[in-house]
């Protein structure tokens, strides 16, 4: 989907989303392309350019990739399904989650960017197959969610 399929550029810049994010960075058109994901979830290809709007051309081309795509996201899903232990810093952040941590507790604790403890918590769900932190503590400490 392109964004000069749904907005003209006059459209466009009468939203203040323009002036904010886009007009700054130069952004005058995008194009997505949507992956499979779980549901609640989205997966996407988002590219932007400046100044001329994609081409059909360009369109179906990332059209043409989208079953390469599918396959390389569904083998690095699976890769990471194989029973892929959490890494020591993963187990780590964890432990602080289940002690009740937030993401910027732990971030000021470990001396690193929320973003980056956002991540690591983002790897850990996709690795033990959950979608809440909790969950994730059921799963990684057994022991810890009987005793609650």
């Amino acid at each position: 989907m392109k964004l000069s399929d749904v907005l003209t550029r006059r459209q466009m810049r009468k939203l203040d989303f323009y002036w904010s994010v886009w007009k700054p960075l130069g952004i005058e058109d995008s194009l997505r392309l949507w992956l499979p994901a779980p549901p609640g979830r989205a997966r996407t290809i988002y590219l932007e350019r400046g100044k001329r709007n994609f081409t059909e051309r360009e369109r179906s081309l990332l059209e043409l990739l989208r079953p390469t795509l599918t396959k390389m996201q569904a083998n690095a899903y699976a890769r990471r399904r194989q029973n892929t232990p959490l890494t020591k810093r993963e187990t780590e952040i964890l432990g602080w989650i289940a002690d009740g941590q937030t993401t910027r507790q732990i971030a000021a604790i470990l001396v690193v960017s929320p973003h980056t403890v956002r991540k690591h918590i983002e790897h850990i769900l996709e690795k033990l197959d959950v979608r809440t932190r909790s969950a994730a503590v059921a799963r990684a400490f057994p022991s810890l969610s009987r005793i609650a």
